[in-house]
């Protein structure tokens, strides 16, 4: 996997850390070929296109000022996002490392719980039966990441139905170039949605103050 410090892929570099390149060069809309972990001459020109998108030097390198500019803070692992975690990494890989699994998993197979702020994150959430709207966050950012896909926190106050008007946690993930919300702590919520409507968005973060 990609950390922040290890960013060091060019034409012929393969494996892994070339996978994860191409998913994100994908994610946001550069390249269109498969995701081999073969960083050949389609991965060179989608890099060109987005370093010449965003006026970086044009190399076709992935390199450390490239790699940050790739939503990297959004792969990498954080408090209470344990994306490295082998366990998180082995249950990303299960779900096809695919966003849609991903929320689908956590969605369907963790119970929402009442109660305020992070008490277990994302590694503990893995085998806990549930969590709240924090809690089950973390493990949606985490299981994402794992996967190479962009993954960031959203913070909001949302009015819900029953409950009226809530501070609330949910996941953005980023899909085809752009933000999707992601909401695992209601059932019936899908890619898109959220479990009630939006008041007020304080901020979306790469880790979680609280």
């Amino acid at each position: 996997m990609i950390t922040c410090t290890n960013c060091n892929l060019k034409l012929n570099s393969t494996g892994d850390d070339v996978k994860t390149d191409q998913r994100r060069l994908k994610y946001l809309g550069y390249y269109t070929g498969k995701i081999d972990g073969d960083y050949g001459p389609y991965t060179v020109k989608a890099t060109e296109a987005y370093q010449k998108a965003v006026g970086l030097v044009v190399d076709g390198w992935t390199g450390p000022k490239t790699c940050n500019s790739l939503l990297l803070p959004y792969i990498c692992p954080s408090n209470n996002c344990q994306s490295d975690n082998t366990a998180i990494i082995a249950k990303a890989a299960a779900l096809g490392n695919n966003a849609t699994n991903i929320f689908n998993w956590v969605r369907d197979a963790k119970n929402y719980v009442f109660y305020n702020n992070t008490r277990l994150g994302a590694l503990k959430m893995l085998t806990a039966a549930g969590g709240n709207c924090t809690d089950l966050s973390h493990l949606l950012v985490a299981l994402l990441r794992a996967a190479g896909i962009p993954a960031r926190y959203v913070h909001g106050l949302v009015n819900f139905k029953v409950d009226g008007q809530l501070g609330h946690t949910w996941v953005q993930a980023c899909l085809n170039g752009g933000w999707v919300n992601m909401d695992a702590s209601n059932n019936n919520d899908q890619i898109g949605t959220i479990a009630g409507t939006v008041v007020k968005t304080y901020g979306t973060y790469r880790e979680l103050p609280y």
